[in-house]
């Protein structure tokens, strides 16, 4: 496997879809995150990014789509089966009372594209920890009485209380210290974390600066591209024990399951 090939599989799909050509001359890695962002010069803020996952968000609200996922809308349905397993089985075990935390989830992606499925369970809580200018949409057009969006941990506890387990998905290969987002989360007593859609080298961990260019967005965006090794036993650190390793979207992207020993 490439790092070529791990890097896209791991970029997130709204940037694959702007982008005509995949730029990346030099493949070289950083020392840092913060090196590596000096030298890309934008981040994961651009409003572009919103704008574009809005409208496909709201194509799925309006029953236009089945679903969306990274800013595409889908017409025909289409499930995470693993994840889908983790939650239910949670689910069965907390007697339909759940709470999840789902960080970095966007205007909800993945509630919206399982909620079929999540409506079986009687007192859901699904809690989005997103960008400020994500919340701001994502509480306005997009929330219910089971979906909320937050901007920080402590936000979310007020509101809802503990969760019950995080959902990292396709977010943790873009920002600056996962590492320091999973400590919050072990801080916290979160007792399961369901990671998906992960880039991974088996080697070692390595943060690298992607090109992209289009006719709607231009940028250049650092990217981490993780050691499984090494974050299980920085996990295992934080107090969670690695307990299965599952299929994600593609074959550059991998979802682990975490519990406390």
């Amino acid at each position: 496997m490439t790092l070529r090939a791990i890097i896209r599989g791991a970029t997130p799909g709204p940037l694959r879809r702007m982008i005509r050509s995949f730029v990346s001359p030099d493949l070289r890695t950083y020392p840092s995150w913060a090196d590596a962002l000096a030298a890309a010069g934008t981040n994961y803020a651009s409003p572009e990014i919103l704008a574009y996952v809005r409208r496909a968000a709201l194509r799925v609200k309006a029953g236009k789509a089945a679903y969306e996922r990274d800013g595409i809308a889908y017409a025909t349905a289409e499930y995470r089966w693993p994840l889908l397993a983790l939650i239910s089985t949670l689910a069965a075990e907390r007697r339909g009372c759940l709470h999840l935390a789902d960080f970095g989830g966007s205007l909800g992606s993945v509630y919206f594209q399982h909620r079929t499925f999540l409506a079986e369970i009687p007192q859901l809580h699904w809690s989005v920890i997103e960008q400020s200018h994500f919340v701001s949409c994502g509480n306005a057009e997009f929330a219910d009485d089971r979906l909320h969006f937050f901007t920080a941990w402590p936000d979310l506890i007020a509101a809802r209380g503990t969760p019950d387990a995080v959902i990292f998905s396709g977010v943790l290969n873009c920002i600056p210290d996962p590492i320091e987002e999973l400590t919050a989360a072990s801080a916290l007593g979160i007792e399961r974390l369901f990671i998906d859609r992960i880039g991974i080298d088996a080697d070692r961990e390595q943060v690298v600066v992607v090109d992209f260019r289009s006719d709607l967005w231009n940028g250049r965006l650092p990217m981490r591209i993780f050691c499984r090794d090494d974050l299980v036993s920085a996990l295992s650190r934080l107090g969670y024990r690695f307990v299965a390793e599952f299929p994600s979207l593609g074959p550059h992207q991998r979802g682990l399951y975490f519990r406390r020993h």
